[in-house]
């Protein structure tokens, strides 16, 4: 017979702003620092070149990644989500703050790392989510 399991919590999440910002943030700092050097005669032009355009690479990696944490997060009471579909494990919490919470997601042999800050879902659901982390 199948049973019924209760959800601690349904949140929907949308990509962050805040997050796209430091990433964005992060990558022209590495950028600006390669134009120094290169403008300092310490990193030659053409391999000024290719770093930039391995970077931009990255970025835009970095950048679709980000702009896809959206969804619904449903949080059952024993460690187990539910996310984008998948069921997963909640592993450990990495960086738990007032902004942003930053979490460890394990299912069978893949690890997932699931960045959450206050603007990417209601008030309300990210303190239910930080509480949920807590106590788990």
């Amino acid at each position: 017979m199948p049973t019924t399991r209760a959800s601690f919590a349904n949140l929907t999440l949308y990509p962050s702003s805040i997050l796209l910002a430091a990433l964005t943030g992060a990558y022209l700092a590495v950028a600006s620092l390669l134009s120094f050097l290169m403008f300092a005669d310490v990193l030659p032009v053409p391999l000024w070149w290719l770093f930039c355009e391995w970077l931009w690479g990255e970025y835009l990696c970095a950048r679709i990644q980000l702009a896809s944490l959206h969804g619904t997060l449903i949080l059952f009471d024993d460690r187990q989500i539910e996310w984008q579909r998948c069921r997963w494990q909640l592993f450990h919490t990495r960086v738990l703050t007032s902004r942003l919470l930053i979490i460890e997601l394990k299912r069978a042999h893949q690890h997932y790392w699931l960045a959450v800050s206050r603007d990417a879902c209601s008030d309300k659901d990210f303190r239910l989510l930080s509480l949920f982390c807590r106590i788990c």
